[in-house]
């Protein structure tokens, strides 16, 4: 028999991804995690876990949440993908309506990463900076988890000086659906991409490296800079 959870916040380690987003260059960002979790013997008909997240105050970007781990074969988010979620699946929070996560076998985890996606087309708009897993969790069948996220940062303009362009370098523009899966880094000599277990699958002399061949999924880009630096990140390719 469960013991009935009370309000708590979810604290996690706090990773600083801060990012300046401007008009006309793609964003690909980060923004939290949730763990969803059925405790035997589950809640079915009744939704297990529910979850509110807000939609993008950005005009051209939208929030998702995509799969990087369901333990079992029949997990649902509703509203959601048609059918039993899989991995890198993703789900488009285009309404602030919250999502209800069902387990019907009455046990079951699901992992969701919250990601913010597109090319902002208008400047002043606030938008999120950081990483943010501050879910208050409060409830039983379903437990419910919401998120505050903050958007400290406003999205400026695209038009940018000679000068003012050279403090730019190594600045990485993610993959996108809006820039046709194109991943640049100015002032690269080089772009590689590899697979989280290391596997090196994409690579290209200069600043750009088209990625529209590859499969929807979670990789590492490396660029090697004019100045000898090697820089890295992580990112989600969305379909």
């Amino acid at each position: 028999m469960r013991t009935l959870l009370t309000a708590a916040l979810l604290l996690s380690a706090q990773f600083i991804h801060a990012q300046n987003w401007i008009v006309g260059a793609p964003v690909n960002f980060h923004l939290s995690d949730l763990q969803c979790i059925a405790y035997p013997p589950g809640c079915y008909p009744m939704p297990d876990t529910r979850f509110s997240f807000p939609m993008s105050n950005v005009s051209g970007v939208q929030h998702a949440a995509v799969v990087d781990g369901v333990s079992v074969t029949n997990c649902h988010v509703l509203p959601g993908p048609v059918g039993p979620l899989a991995l890198l699946d993703t789900i488009w929070i285009n309404t602030p309506d919250p999502r209800e996560v069902i387990f019907p076998s009455g046990s079951g985890s699901l992992a969701l990463r919250f990601i913010a996606v597109g090319t902002p087309t208008t400047d002043g708009q606030p938008h999120p900076c950081a990483y943010n897993n501050l879910w208050l969790g409060f409830g039983l069948c379903p437990a419910q988890n919401m998120l505050n996220l903050s958007t400290p940062c406003t999205v400026q303009p695209g038009s940018v000086g000679i000068q003012e362009s050279r403090s730019t370098d190594g600045i990485f523009q993610l993959p996108s659906l809006a820039n046709g899966q194109l991943l640049t880094c100015t002032g690269a000599t080089a772009l590689e991409v590899f697979t989280i277990s290391g596997e090196r699958i994409a690579q290209r002399m200069g600043t750009a490296l088209s990625l529209s061949d590859l499969n929807k999924g979670v990789y590492l880009a490396r660029a090697q800079m004019q100045d000898g630096r090697s820089l890295t990140t992580r990112f989600v390719l969305v379909h």
